[in-house]
């Protein structure tokens, strides 16, 4: 039996509506569903990227921080896989100690990652796969070879470079003196002795103190994880704890690294 126009048109109609209706629930379905992922990566790389400082806000019980703290340990290499350094700003005139890593606790006051207090980080933690070689940051001389319960196995080395401390005249019996020189002031130089800390160390490579080393040149092994190392010190996983100091006691002689290892520096300063 024929459909009359007018009814042939409704059911036409209906039928739009209806596909209109299914196509517009699967569209909200499938924008929710991406929403949702994009929510769900932002957060991940928040939680693996942010600041430790920033997220102690938000994970406030030693449980909440510790389980913060294994999931970074875990899953932290998605971050450093595809970006190679998370913090980029440590590119000073000092060579970074590991080729690819991410900061996981910085130099100053935090909740210590495995007591639940709060402390003073004398250092930077830097998160790298396990038996990564350190290398030296700059040319120098080995200081100290030691072991300790806390850093573990861990090599200072001594180095030396020259800082500008201030300006002084120049007197105008001086070689230097130009009276057409817009400035009449030259930088005051002197030598500084500073100390560079690895610590976490799963093999030490060099062998005794006074030997020289060079820049570049491998001090050790990452080590850190209490599964995989004899000696990983106060650790809950593969990492160095990087440090400048200024004298070799290694709990009271510590200064901020940032420094030392930006090009952002509190100092001036020249190859020794």
């Amino acid at each position: 039996m024929a459909m009359d126009p007018v009814t042939a048109a409704k059911v036409t109609g209906t039928v739009v509506k209806n596909r209109d209706k299914i196509f517009k629930t699967i569209v909200a379905i499938i924008l929710s569903i991406c929403a949702g992922l994009t929510m769900l990566t932002s957060v991940t790389v928040y939680l693996l990227a942010a600041p430790m400082e920033e997220l102690q806000k938000y994970f406030k019980t030693p449980l909440e921080y510790a389980a913060l703290v294994a999931f970074r340990t875990v899953y932290g290499h998605i971050i450093t896989d595809y970006s190679g350094s998370f913090d980029n700003s440590y590119s000073g005139d000092y060579l970074f100690p590991v080729p690819v890593w991410r900061i996981t606790s910085d130099y100053g006051w935090r909740i210590h990652p495995t007591k639940g207090f709060r402390d003073f980080h004398n250092g930077l933690d830097i998160a790298t796969a396990h038996h990564t070689p350190i290398k030296a940051i700059d040319n120098g001389s080995v200081a100290v070879i030691g072991l300790d319960k806390f850093f573990g196995r861990y090599v200072m080395l001594q180095h030396e470079r020259t800082v500008i401390t201030g300006y002084e005249k120049i007197p105008k019996d001086d070689p230097e003196y130009d009276e057409n020189a817009p400035t009449k002031k030259r930088p005051k130089k002197e030598k500084e002795t500073f100390y560079s800390f690895y610590g976490h160390l799963a093999k030490v490579n060099v062998i005794c103190t006074g030997q020289e080393v060079k820049k570049g040149v491998s001090i050790g092994l990452v080590g850190g994880d209490p599964k995989k190392d004899a000696f990983p010190g106060e650790s809950t996983g593969a990492h160095l704890h990087f440090g400048i100091y200024h004298g070799l006691n290694i709990f009271n002689d510590a200064v901020d690294p940032r420094p030392y290892m930006t090009n952002q520096k509190q100092k001036k300063e020249e190859s020794a």
